[in-house]
């Protein structure tokens, strides 16, 4: 899955955001996966 990972906070001009490539996460018991289709970061 593709993803943006905020490794620490800092400001928007410092590219805090750094694009990766994870695992797809299985929910828990109790939990729920939502599927994103948009986003508006």
């Amino acid at each position: 899955m593709r993803t943006l990972v905020l490794d620490a906070p800092a400001p928007i001009d410092d590219e805090p955001l750094a694009p990766r490539d994870v695992p797809v996460p299985r929910p828990d018991r109790g939990q729920v996966r939502l599927r994103v289709t948009v986003c508006g970061v």
